[in-house]
């Protein structure tokens, strides 16, 4: 028999693929690092372990510089600390991590200015008290009394964690108020309760399951709108969702994933009462250097009567810049949306020095300000018919972004619509 030998071809192919083996193993050697210990200083009040949980490694673990960096970015996610820092320091040819962080004022009263809907004709004002990290285990309780438009009061309590390996989640809210409704002169009073119990199967991946009860009474001359033909209904939901999210940074993210799939039932009990609602909302970050852009599609579907006061909308929570101001009523929904931003002054930090005030609304502040052009479409729409593209209203434009502290993102627009209408908008928060 002969002996099968390698054509030069092969060889070629070979030694090409034995030495991108080679480097690549040589360039994780020279990345990684080797964890000895972790060290936690600055959190004076918070937990160690609250900290420690959000590392995606352990004592022992090879770790590369990316890891250290997404590891600190999940850190400031947790909205506890001003500035996140990791030295490295070296331990008998090891690496120990000391982690410095920055807390932030975790109890404070504040005052409550409110444009519900975004609508400035419907102002509420009052005053509240936030915890934001109760017991040093970034528990968050929130209070607040409301007067003016929506009058009522409100309660929230948030468990981020139960257990150490289980990851288990909570949140229950109560909110007693009374609102205009959205299609007819009347005022839905409001004693509603809900409760969250989540579950992380993974760093990233987690599920939830939602109780929801919303108790209504409506003026008798408006009853006929209701399903159950009554001043007074009570309507139990069940939600489940589930949610995969790679994000950078929360507030501002740069790259990753978020995914996220609702779907609801509502009616339990009441056989006069009885649809479903199922939620799509999909976000994707793409950085290059100082550019960002991201990209989101949201869609909602609806099966069965939707009662006048859960009716799904574009205008409110959902908008289409361009149309901000516009509300837009369906049983479904959907808006896609793109965003191009630019970094134009990095998060910078500084420092005040005052013998009056407590170092943490003084120390570590920062800023940073980014540019952005986007454009959005979306359309609501109840029979197929309506499901045309010449239906849909699109926006586009340009806006300022500025990074602070506690705030995180206040956000300036410029947009116009189809016809070039100006609108502007100026908003906490990124639009997508």
């Amino acid at each position: 028999m002969k002996k099968s030998r390698l054509t030069p071809i092969k060889r070629i192919i070979f030694l090409i693929i034995f030495f991108t083996i080679l480097l690549c193993r040589q360039s994780i050697a020279d990345n990684s690092i080797e964890i000895s210990d972790i060290l936690v200083v600055g959190n004076k009040h918070t937990n160690e372990d609250v900290v420690t949980r959000e590392l995606l490694f352990k004592t022992g673990d090879f770790v590369s510089d990316s890891l250290l960096e997404l590891s600190r970015k999940r850190i400031l996610n947790l909205w506890l600390f001003n500035r996140v820092e990791f030295q490295k320091i070296p331990d008998h040819g090891k690496t120990a991590l000391l982690i410095i962080v920055t807390e932030r004022w975790y109890l404070f009263p504040y005052p409550v200015f409110r444009i519900e809907d975004r609508d400035w004709d419907k102002i509420s004002y009052g005053f509240g008290l936030a915890h934001n990290n109760f017991r040093g285990r970034n528990e968050k309780m929130y209070f607040s009394l409301i007067f003016g438009n929506r009058p009522g009061y409100y309660f929230n309590f948030i468990e981020p964690w139960i257990g150490e390996e289980l990851h288990l989640t909570m949140n229950y809210l109560l909110n007693n108020y009374s609102k205009e409704n959205r299609f007819y002169e009347f005022d839905e009073k409001h004693f509603d309760n809900s409760l969250s119990i989540g579950k992380y199967w993974t760093k990233r991946f987690y599920s939830r399951i939602h109780f929801s009860r919303i108790d209504l009474s409506v003026p008798e001359e408006y009853k006929m709108l209701m399903p159950t033909r009554s001043t007074h209904e009570v309507n139990y939901g069940i939600q489940l969702s589930t949610a995969y999210d790679t994000r950078d940074i929360y507030s501002y993210p740069q790259h990753g994933w978020l995914t996220q799939f609702v779907i609801g039932n509502y009616g339990l009990f009441e056989p006069l009462i009885d649809y479903w609602k199922f939620t799509v909302d999909l976000r994707k970050y793409i950085s290059w250097n100082a550019f960002t852009l991201a990209m989101r599609f949201y869609n909602i579907q609806s099966i069965g009567s939707l009662p006048v006061y859960d009716y799904n909308f574009i205008g409110y929570t959902q908008r289409i810049r361009g149309h901000f101001y516009t509300v837009f009523p369906g049983k479904h929904a959907t808006i896609g949306a793109a965003e191009l931003r630019y970094l134009l002054i990095p998060k910078r930090y500084f420092s005040i020095k005052s013998s009056l005030l407590p170092d943490y609304l003084t120390k570590d502040l920062f800023f940073g300000m980014g540019l952005g052009l986007f454009a959005d479409t979306g359309l609501a729409w109840d029979a197929k018919e309506q499901l045309d593209p010449d239906n849909f209203k699109s926006g586009f434009g340009f806006g300022i972004h500025f990074l602070i502290p506690y705030v995180e993102l206040l956000r300036f627009d410029v947009a116009f619509n189809e016809d070039f209408k100006t609108q502007y908008i100026f908003e906490v928060g990124a639009a997508l």
